[in-house]
């Protein structure tokens, strides 16, 4: 058995034994839920843009769980419809930062030459704080989920490619590596075959962070006005709406506000479960 080979297997029977663990499965069944729930939202809450006057601000009950708002519509409809933005968003992000973080991350840490340049400007891009160049981001392209997508994406990526490439960096120096090169081994046949596997972990624990910044910032953009359009009922919205009534009404913004606490805390514990499950270090300190 190769090096390559082993340290693949014992990656591999890490991530294993991390599912079976409840730390783990929490969290993803968590997670499970939020999208079923999201997806069924309408057969199961109904619309969540349907007006009654009569019903307006009235505290959560049997018919209305998490109250209504200003409008009379059902915070709790809105809410639900809320979580399908917010995983879409978080998903889209964390797909997309996958995909070029990784890219980049490979060749950077495998070509010198790229790495001179590509380094520089994932620096200058991380220099500019996320929000901030969200923000200048989504005055450019307007308002709209699609847009807002893709201004979160492109701070996310520098996080993401320099993980893989500080990975890509240590695994380069390894013997078996090394006398790959010297025998004329192809460099794509390297990174997909034996460095890229090796990447997985990091990888895995990254995305759940760059899942849970998407979400955050999301609802950041969407409470300026700069993220989903008014029409479309998103956790940022629901809170910006709400926020003048909360001293009358404050159901309008608890309910949205503990469902985006609870969506990005069952993230990060995800993360930090997976990262002390693949690390033997801290494997053995939980003992």
């Amino acid at each position: 058995m190769t090096d390559a080979t082993a340290d693949t297997g014992r990656a591999a029977s890490a991530l294993q034994q991390a599912l079976a663990r409840p730390r783990i499965l929490v969290p993803v069944l968590i997670l499970v839920a939020a999208t079923v729930l999201a997806l069924l939202a309408p057969a199961l809450i109904g619309n969540p843009s349907g007006i009654n006057p009569m019903a307006r601000l009235q505290a959560p009950s049997l018919a209305n769980l998490f109250g209504t708002d200003q409008f009379g519509r059902s915070v709790a409809a809105r809410t639900l419809h809320g979580t399908r933005i917010s995983l879409l968003v978080g998903a889209s992000v964390t797909v997309a930062a996958l995909l070029i973080g990784v890219t980049l991350g490979l060749l950077s840490g495998f070509v010198a030459r790229v790495d001179a340049v590509l380094m520089r400007i994932m620096d200058a891009i991380m220099s500019i704080p996320t929000i901030l160049l969200a923000i200048a981001l989504m005055a450019l392209f307007g308002a709209g989920v699609f847009n807002a997508i893709i201004a979160i994406i492109i701070p996310e990526v520098p996080r993401m490619a320099r993980v893989v490439r500080g990975v890509t960096l240590s695994i380069r120096e390894r013997p078996y590596i090394e006398a790959a090169i010297t025998n004329g081994a192809r460099p794509l046949r390297l990174l997909f075959r034996h460095v890229m596997p090796m990447t997985a972990g990091p990888m895995l624990v990254q995305a759940t962070y760059v899942f849970s910044a998407a979400v955050i910032t999301e609802a950041i953009l969407s409470f300026l006005g700069a993220g989903a359009p008014p029409d479309v009922p998103s956790w940022g919205n629901i809170i910006s709406e709400g926020r003048t009534l909360f001293q009358i009404a404050p159901w309008v913004v608890i309910a949205p506000g503990v469902c985006l606490s609870i969506l990005v805390l069952t993230v990060n514990s995800l993360g930090d479960a997976i990262r002390d499950q693949l690390d033997p270090k801290l494997r053995r300190e939980t003992r």
